[in-house]
């Protein structure tokens, strides 16, 4: 008998914690899954490489090649840029990007 209730409390106690971590705060929720941040070391990386965060954005969007790597983080590529980003509690955070040339693009200068 107090197996069977403990049963029951434990499925009941289950929906409850379900129910409540699955409910939408008026979509602020899935706002936040996609709010993207840059570390410091990208921040660095992009002023280093004249890649503007823009660029990165739009990598992030319209990337052609997704791979899953290791520590929750995804490598994401486009012809030009590569953006290594990772997956945090709240949000996405690029962790490090670069020219898949190994090449800064650079201005042409007035000689």
């Amino acid at each position: 008998m107090l197996f069977t209730m403990a049963v029951i409390f434990a499925v009941i106690v289950t929906a409850l914690l379900i129910k409540y971590l699955s409910r939408e705060d008026d979509g602020k929720q899935k706002e936040e899954e996609s709010e993207i941040t840059f570390s410091q070391h990208a921040i660095l990386r992009m002023n280093e490489r004249d890649i503007e965060p823009e660029r990165i954005l739009r990598v992030l969007k319209e990337g052609r090649e997704v791979e899953i790597t290791n520590y929750n983080r995804m490598k994401i590529m486009d012809e030009e840029i590569t953006v290594i980003l990772e997956k945090k509690l709240a949000n996405f955070e690029v962790i490090t990007v670069y020219w898949n040339s190994g090449d800064r693009e650079t201005p042409p200068f007035d000689v």
